[in-house]
């Protein structure tokens, strides 16, 4: 006899029902699938196609035991002289162990092409860079950041200057994506340059211009072999 004549009727069910939930499994990984693929297709500038909650490994020694999960996908685009150039900014953070965002560790991976925002990433510059400080608005920080100076006196024992001297600030629109949906945000932003043996270091102030919300970041250009990303977003 095969086995499904040796099964009872009971242990029949059993089987189908397991069979069922396969079943149901697959359709819905594929489903979750598709969600996640539009979802990388809505977001504008996406040049290392990474959804929400993709892993992030970085393999250097101060990251070395963390764990780091995409938590936002920002888009900032400038508009010069009637062309649109975009930038992306993937916000990482590593909650282990953390009873508050305040406690988690977060890194910002900012990947910035050479010239117009292209699909591929080769020939673009990438930056990982750390918080340093975030404040509401600060008329004296404000006036520093408009005469091309840091509004910080401590960088580490670098000299950090604007780009060609300028003291503009950029004008930009940043489009925010995480878990909570898409938003829109107007900023100012003042970026400061260092060289240094290592390379390139860079030091970005931003204020939100309906706020007047300061928040900056700090780093230095990277090498994007040294960062492992796995796949297993929302």
């Amino acid at each position: 006899m095969s086995g499904t004549e040796k099964m009872t009727p009971f242990e029949m069910l059993k089987q189908a029902m397991r069979g069922a939930k396969k079943t149901t499994e697959v359709v819905t990984d594929a489903v979750e699938a598709g969600v996640r693929e539009v979802k990388r297709a809505l977001i504008e500038y996406n040049p290392l196609d990474l959804s929400l909650g993709d892993v992030a490994l970085v393999r250097m020694d101060e990251y070395k035991e963390s764990h780091f999960a995409v938590d936002a996908i920002n888009v900032t685009a400038r508009t010069i002289s009637d062309e649109r150039y975009l930038f992306a900014d993937y916000l990482l953070v590593d909650r282990r162990g953390a009873k508050t965002d305040d406690d988690a560790v977060w890194l910002l991976l900012r990947i910035v092409p050479r010239g117009k925002h292209d699909s591929v990433v080769e020939g673009a510059s990438s930056y990982l860079l750390v918080p340093q400080f975030e404040c509401k608005y600060d008329k004296g920080a404000h006036g520093k950041l408009k005469r091309g100076k840091l509004p910080v006196d401590d960088v580490g024992g670098l000299s950090f200057a604007r780009p060609g001297d300028i003291k503009e600030e950029h004008a930009a629109v940043v489009t925010e994506h995480t878990s909570d949906g898409k938003k829109e945000s107007k900023i100012d932003y003042w970026d400061f340059i260092a060289e240094t043996d290592e390379g390139l270091s860079l030091y970005v102030v931003e204020m939100d211009k309906e706020t007047g919300w300061f928040q900056a970041y700090a780093g230095h250009e990277v090498d994007l072999k040294t960062i492992e990303f796995v796949r297993t977003g929302k």
